[in-house]
């Protein structure tokens, strides 16, 4: 009949939630020297003493939390229907039947777990597992996104805005600058002249422009520069005020070289292939009688369309020289004297050659001449680009080109 009372308590305990208070919860303890402790579990923790080695023991309360698969309790959670449901389940199995459980883990043989605990435990190595997919939808959530890509548009916007106004502003300075031009020419102001055709230039540059319109600017400029740096003296004069036949040392040859290389010599006169390659020519030079023979040697492929057109050969150029070599250094008596190609400009303007001191009007082949050499720099897209071009072989020649 005990039992009978018993199970009505438990079911009525675990109607109410109380299961926890009113069901005793027996435990056995059992202590390092090998004697077992029995009793009851209190609300509280409580701590005891073994009867036999008289060690300290600490037991737990009584579980109070809802039962799971691995720590299984007669406490109910939930609410009241879902207790109900769980009550009525068991009083409704069949006499005799038992709860399924798990199936129980086979004890290995005496002798294998010996031979198992005598084995030393292998090293664990734990490797973490990385799941690429979570870590991206980690990192690019679409908040994140939305926000990248809101910063993109806005970038290019104003990247856009910025591009648009640079455009803008490089045709209003190409309109006023070429408006300028011309007055600046006429007047001979050499000064405000090299600062419009430098603005010019920048917004040609700015809106791709390479038409013969642009080309012209770009000449011009170059032939107002050389005015502004123009030597004191003709390349003739120089040479025999050095006194070649003089320079036996090698501070003497150095010097003559750094006062040639920052001088710009403008000059009317022929300039023939050299008859090696067709980007060699020879600049006819004049030197007085007596004097050691000087060879200006210039190396400009894209001047071969100029001097192969048909012509005498007659040019008005400047230049500023690269380097001078003496007669005796390469077993000639010819002094050498290299043009710096990216320096070398041709003259199209008649206000440049009267500045100059060449009459236009009492010389009609030089007219003619400068005629001839616009139409070239019009026409010649490779001219525009020459500056290019020679960097590029330059880097050729030295073994650094990509």
């Amino acid at each position: 009949m005990a039992a009978p009372v018993g199970k009505l308590k438990r079911i009525n305990a675990r109607l109410r939630g109380t299961a926890a208070a009113e069901i005793p919860a027996p435990y056995t303890v059992k202590c390092e020297c090998g004697c077992e402790m029995q009793g009851d579990r209190s609300s509280s923790w409580k701590q005891t003493v073994c009867g036999e080695c008289m060690s300290d023991l600490y037991l737990l309360p009584r579980n109070v939390y809802p039962g799971t698969i691995s720590v299984p309790n007669d406490v109910i959670g939930g609410s009241f229907g879902a207790r109900l449901s769980v009550v009525a389940g068991e009083m409704a199995r069949l006499p005799g039947r038992r709860p399924k459980s798990r199936p129980a883990v086979q004890e290995p043989a005496p002798d294998v777990a010996a031979a198992k605990k005598d084995e030393p435990d292998a090293p664990t190595v734990v490797v973490p597992r990385v799941s690429l997919r979570d870590r991206l939808r980690r990192t690019f959530t679409p908040l994140r996104l939305l926000a990248f890509g809101m910063l993109l548009l806005v970038t290019a916007t104003l990247a856009a805005i910025w591009q648009q106004n640079r455009v803008e502003n490089a045709r209003t300075q190409w309109r006023t600058s070429m408006d300028q031009i011309p007055e600046l020419l006429d007047a001979a102001d050499f000064p405000a002249l090299e600062s419009a055709l430098t603005t010019a230039v920048a917004a040609g540059a700015i809106l791709g422009r390479d038409d013969a319109e642009w080309r012209l600017t770009f000449n011009l400029l170059e032939e107002t520069q050389a005015l502004s740096s123009l030597a004191s003296a003709s390349l003739p004069i120089i040479l025999q005020e050095a006194d070649l036949e003089s320079l036996n040392s090698p501070e003497e040859l150095q010097r003559l070289s750094s006062t040639l290389e920052h001088q710009t010599f403008v000059v009317d006169g022929y300039i023939d292939p050299a008859g090696e390659t067709s980007a060699e020519f020879n600049i006819d030079v004049p030197v007085p009688p007596g004097r050691p023979v000087v060879q200006v040697r210039l190396e400009l492929q894209e001047l071969q369309p100029l001097i192969s057109s048909g012509g005498d050969g007659r040019c008005i150029f400047a230049f500023r020289v690269d380097e001078i070599v003496r007669a005796d250094e390469d077993g000639s008596e010819t002094w050498s004297i290299s043009v710096d190609p990216y320096s070398f400009a041709l003259l199209t303007s008649a206000v440049h050659c009267t500045e100059l001191g060449w009459n236009i009007e009492e010389d009609e082949e030089l007219e003619n001449v400068l005629l001839s050499q616009r139409s070239f720099i019009e026409e010649s897209i490779d001219w525009a680009d020459r500056h290019d071009a020679i960097a590029e072989r330059q880097l050729v020649e030295s073994g650094d080109a990509p």
